[in-house]
């Protein structure tokens, strides 16, 4: 498994299906339950910073306060996160994302592959998981399950949209 190559395709297919989503659509709820377009990517910018966190404890380099955050608040660190990034708009939020992304890009191609599927490096996670089962579940399967979530979205719109043209 190529991890950086991973990182890309999770993301660029978050990417293709944001870009469906018309500007003016990306703060309506409902998405996915009550949160909109731009409640996900401040959720995904949260877990890029715990993907940033997760690379430099693997040099011991870091302090990991979104992993003990996570841990600490359980279910309710999802709402969490969104809900400090409620004042922010949108490209704010994108921004955040992005500069996340581009981190932990960057640290993902400082580690030799052996080291990233060996099993048992992040204790935590559990002895019989590797960081590249880490990032596919965790990060590539939630992009695309966000992803998903995205694209249905902009189906619906595409359609109430198309429900309005007039026929010809």
């Amino acid at each position: 498994m190529d991890l950086p190559t991973i990182l890309k395709y999770g993301d660029a297919t978050l990417m293709a299906a944001l870009n469906r989503v018309p500007d003016s659509a990306r703060e309506a709820g409902g998405v996915c339950g009550v949160w909109s377009v731009k409640d996900i990517i401040a959720h995904l910018a949260s877990y890029e910073r715990m993907l940033i966190e997760v690379f430099l404890s693997l040099r011991g380099t870091a302090e990991t306060p979104v992993l003990e955050e996570m841990a600490r608040l359980g279910d309710t660190f999802n709402d969490a996160w969104v809900e400090m990034y409620r004042q922010k708009s949108f490209a704010e939020v994108l921004t955040d994302y992005r500069e996340g992304f581009a981190q932990a890009m960057a640290l993902a191609h400082q580690f030799a592959p052996e080291l990233l599927r060996q099993p048992g490096t992040l204790p935590w996670y559990g002895d019989e998981y590797s960081v590249d089962d880490f990032v596919v579940y965790s990060f590539y399967g939630h992009k695309r399950e966000h992803s998903a979530q995205l694209d249905v979205y902009a189906d619906r719109l595409e359609r109430a949209r198309d429900a309005t043209q007039p026929k010809r």
